[in-house]
């Protein structure tokens, strides 16, 4: 049929245009009501989860407990029995005395003696021998303020006579010094002894002068 052929019959071209717009009608009503949702629901079926159990063998039966150990006591000690050996007599021993000397005695050597210490005296002035009591203080030392100790080194001779005079230390002045020598030359000493023996010494012999008021 073609297009011309549709005009001629309009009748026939109004029925299928209803027909078309009826069903719209019934989509659109079925969309509002929710009868789309209740098709899909329909289509949609519960999934169902079933657990499936594992089957556990059951455990095996306890094992039985191992008999009871019996200790068996040890048997009981017997002592061997005491056999008596019979011990042969010992041979007929022959026995030699014999005298030994005794040792001589060691020689004790004696110790050496211990060397003696000799007693020594040590040589003494003495003072009633000499000149004067003391030395003489010169005049010109004493206005000239002169003052000091000297010290003399004196060689005593076996006779306890000075047999020579030296000067030491001197006080710093000439007079004084010179004054001191001479005097313990005119003095005596008592020697100086080994073992009793008089001996040729040396003695330090020291004079302080001193101005007095």
């Amino acid at each position: 049929m073609d297009y011309a052929q549709q005009q001629r019959n309009p009748a026939r071209h109004w029925l299928g245009l209803s027909f078309v717009a009826l069903l719209h009608v019934v989509v659109i009503y079925a969309l509002v009501n929710g009868l789309a949702h209740k098709i899909v629901d329909a289509v949609r079926k519960p999934i169902e989860t079933v657990i499936v159990k594992e089957n556990t063998p059951p455990p095996p039966p306890p094992a039985a407990p191992p008999p009871p150990r019996l200790d068996v006591p040890p048997p009981p000690f017997v002592p061997p029995p005491e056999i008596p050996i019979a011990v042969p007599p010992p041979p007929h021993a022959i026995t030699q005395v014999v005298h030994t000397p005794p040792p001589k005695p060691l020689a004790v050597r004696p110790a050496p003696p211990r060397p003696v210490r000799a007693a020594r005296t040590r040589p003494a002035l003495d003072r009633s021998s000499c000149a004067t009591t003391e030395p003489d203080y010169p005049m010109s030392s004493r206005r000239n303020m002169e003052a000091g100790t000297v010290v003399l080194r004196i060689e005593i001779g076996t006779n306890g006579l000075p047999a020579r005079v030296d000067i030491a230390r001197s006080s710093g002045y000439q007079r004084l010094d010179v004054s001191a020598r001479e005097w313990i030359s005119s003095c005596r000493f008592r020697p100086a002894t080994v073992d009793g023996k008089p001996v040729l010494s040396w003695v330090a012999q020291a004079y302080t002068f001193t101005l007095q008021d």
